[in-house]
């Protein structure tokens, strides 16, 4: 690779300090099916939540997800097209029925 594409990545952006954190020690928990997960509501973030919720065995329930954007529901509806069952709930946990 040419010199001129070799960049430094850096933290820092022009009239920012950047990132403030050194170095982060990440402690591994003994049982993951006892934690929670809070991400942001990133579309993101969600997008990677439905593909791994997705691969999971297990009933998983995702919160925040009430103002999606179109790219989150254009993958839950990729989701259901390739046979994963989704159940829209309230705030309740009770399920809406909602036809889609």
């Amino acid at each position: 690779m040419a010199k001129a594409w070799v960049k430094r990545w850096s933290p820092k952006v022009k009239g920012d300090l950047g990132s403030l954190i050194s170095a982060l020690r990440v402690h591994n928990n003994a049982s993951i099916e006892e934690m929670t997960w809070d991400l942001p509501p990133s579309k993101s973030h969600a997008i990677r939540l439905l593909a791994l919720a997705a691969q999971s065995e297990q009933t998983v329930v995702l919160h925040g997800m009430t103002n999606a954007g179109q790219d989150v529901i254009s993958m839950r509806r990729c989701l259901r097209q390739m046979g994963v069952q989704i159940t829209d709930l309230d705030q309740q946990g009770n399920p809406l029925h909602v036809s889609s």
